[in-house]
């Protein structure tokens, strides 16, 4: 039940921890087969956690807006 109440209280981390995870996800799953090295996988998730970020904050931040009815 404590998970849930942080959960709950924090829903722009949650959000961006499971973009994050998917779009990682996404990199090692597309790039399977390709022989990378360790600091490419590195950096390809590192831009895929950047855009993560992003994409919440660009989400949320119309949210934050008095005038944004949805």
């Amino acid at each position: 039940m404590k998970l849930l109440r942080q959960v709950s209280r924090h829903p722009r981390l949650v959000a961006w921890a499971a973009m994050s995870a998917v779009f990682v996800a996404l990199v090692l799953v597309v790039s399977l087969g390709r022989e990378l090295d360790v600091w490419q996988y590195l950096g390809l998730s590192a831009v895929a956690i950047a855009i993560a970020g992003l994409s919440v904050a660009l989400t949320f931040s119309r949210s934050d807006d008095p005038e944004f009815d949805g």
